[in-house]
């Protein structure tokens, strides 16, 4: 039986799509854009088949994969009912734990 796929919080979807619009709208080629995308779905591909193994982010039951190894990116997650709920693709320079209040919804 496969796993389900994780689920983005609609914060999180946005923000993925515009980490990916802005790296587009700068010097950068494609390949570096390409890159960025493929490492976020390669941790999400990660929450997915081990969801328990990234650490706990502070004292809460949100967990940390990352940061991943070109773009420095943590994807901040919690899983529901062995879903993984993506909350935020949260990059080293913004506000530490900025998506604490986020709600799970799709």
């Amino acid at each position: 039986m496969s796993k389900p796929d994780p689920i983005l919080v609609k914060a999180a979807n946005i923000e993925f799509n515009r980490w990916a619009d802005f790296l587009s709208h700068r010097p950068y080629t494609t390949k570096v854009v390409a890159e960025f995308v493929d490492e976020i779905e390669d941790a999400f591909e990660k929450t997915r088949d081990h969801p328990d193994r990234y650490p706990l982010e502070g004292y809460s039951d949100y967990r940390k994969f990352g940061p991943t190894p070109r773009h420095h990116f943590k994807v901040i997650y919690t899983v529901r009912d062995g879903v993984p709920w993506i909350v935020a693709i949260a990059h080293p320079a913004r506000r530490v734990r900025y998506w604490a209040r986020r709600k799970l919804k799709r």
